[in-house]
Order: structure tokens, then C-alpha cells, then sequence
């Protein structure tokens, strides 16, 4: 069974089995018609909010036997380190369910990382070729500008 742990270090089962899937159809996840056409992994990566509302609806009897809200596990499972840990679990959960056709969701987890790589990348590259004068220059001049008119405003 795949798990993950929260922010607290709770750990979290995610077992997917047709009654899990059900659940999810209820609640708006179809997940077997989002593993046939790629739509399911596809928006679990780029939207975490919906990743995180994914993994709460296939994790809600557990939230909810320990008195668990969905905004109280997003802040649980809602950051960078957990939310990784539980993709992986999700993975897990899926090739393990969809045994006969885990190809997709072996293929969509290789893309998750491709693009988690390609986004750090390429933040690390406008961070480092940042025009730190040019911002200076651009935010300082409004920064002075403020600090006068708060200064002159203080002066009446």
C-alpha cells in the first residue's frame, strides 16, 4: 500500500479500489476515464490545488476519523515537500490498481518530474540572471518617492 506523511508526520494510506473510485467519481475525480485520456495526472500537475483536493477525497474516511477538515488537510499535505511525497504515493496507488495498464501512469509520473525539474531549472535560471542595478534603479526610485511623500504627509 502506498503512503505518505504530513506535515506533523501523520502517515496517510492511499489505496485505490473501485470503492475509492466511486467516492472520487462522486465527488468530481472520474479517475479511470483521467488515467485513459491523461487528463487526470495532467491536471494533478499543473493545478496543486486540485491535487491536494485529489488526495484528500481518496484519503477522506481517514481525515475524517481523525477529525480532519479539507482546509485542515490541505495545510497538512499543501506544501512542496509533502505534496512530492504524496504524488509518489498517488503513483503508487494508481500503478498498483491499474496493474494491466499502468504505462500511462508510469509515462505521467515520468512527465511530473520532467516538468518539476524543467520549472526549478528555469526559476534558478531568472533568479541568477537577475538585473539586481536595473531593479534598484526601478524600485528604488519608487521606494524614495514613498518614503517623501509619507515623510511630507507626517509633516502637517
Amino acid at each position: 500500500m502506498a503512503t505518505f506523511k504530513d506535515r506533523e508526520k501523520t502517515s496517510w494510506v492511499l489505496d485505490i479500489n473501485t470503492t475509492v473510485l466511486k467516492r472520487a467519481r462522486s465527488e468530481g475525480f472520474d479517475i479511470p476515464k483521467g488515467i485513459a485520456d491523461g487528463s487526470l495526472l495532467e491536471t494533478c500537475i499543473q493545478d496543486e490545488i486540485y491535487l491536494v483536493d485529489l488526495i484528500y477525497i481518496l484519503c477522506k474516511p481517514q481525515a475524517e476519523s481523525r477529525k480532519i477538515t479539507d482546509e485542515q488537510f490541505g495545510e497538512l499535505v499543501g506544501t512542496g515537500p509533502v505534496i512530492k511525497e504524496a504524488v509518489t504515493a498517488l503513483m503508487e496507488a494508481l500503478t498498483d490498481f491499474y496493474q494491466d495498464r499502468a504505462g500511462p501512469v508510469m509515462a505521467a509520473m515520468e512527465k511530473y518530474q520532467e516538468m518539476e525539474s524543467k520549472v526549478l531549472a528555469e526559476a534558478n535560471d531568472k533568479i541568477a540572471n537577475m538585473d539586481v542595478e536595473a531593479l534598484v534603479k526601478k524600485f528604488g526610485k519608487s521606494l524614495t518617492n514613498a518614503l517623501a511623500s509619507a515623510g511630507s504627509t507626517q509633516a502637517h
